[in-house]
């Protein structure tokens, strides 16, 4: 008897159903926080299922949530699996809470990082070596602007312009 996933028709539309909810819900949950819109949940509707129906007809953003989904599902896992294993030492969930709730500002730098990591790594995987400086004989758009932004020169001072906003904003910032 044929199956309807044999052909691989039926689980290429399963995938593509699960991003475009998976991306809706996501969209709708953060601009419905952020309230960045208006209040106006209509608005919130329609700015997340256009965005959802975009990504499911870019292929390579189908492609890098395919492949990104699963890291941060199982950092996720893992984070839970760590806060189970200090509730099983005796801390009350209580205290935890009130932990994440007065975290640092370098536990939530860290963790930026480590979501960046792993969205420079999905886009690596996705679209090739992107970061690769350009040789002189390429040309186009794309050829020229990695031939501009690889430099050393200008890796150097967008190293120290992130150092710098990192020192203004932790410094600068500090209540008294």
């Amino acid at each position: 008897m044929a199956s309807p996933f044999a052909s691989g028709v039926a689980s290429e539309f399963l995938i593509t159903t699960f991003i475009f909810i998976f991306i809706f819900a996501i969209l709708y949950a953060l601009i419905s926080k952020i309230e960045l819109f208006g209040e106006n949940k209509a608005v919130h509707v329609l700015i997340a299922f256009s965005t959802s129906l975009l990504v499911i007809f870019i292929p390579e953003t189908k492609a890098l949530i395919n492949f990104m989904t699963p890291w941060f599902v199982i950092l996720i896992i893992l984070i839970v699996f760590m806060l189970l294993a200090v509730m099983a030492l005796g801390i009350k969930h209580t205290e935890i809470t009130d932990w994440l709730k007065n975290v640092s500002p370098g536990t939530t730098s860290a963790v930026v990082i480590i979501v960046l990591i792993l969205f420079l790594f999905a886009v690596y995987k996705v679209f090739g070596p992107v970061f690769t400086m350009a040789g002189p004989e390429e040309t186009g758009l794309w050829a020229s602007i990695t031939r501009v932004v690889l430099q050393p020169k200008v890796l150097g001072v967008i190293f120290l312009l992130l150092i710098a906003s990192a020192v203004v904003r932790y410094i600068g910032f500090k209540e008294k």
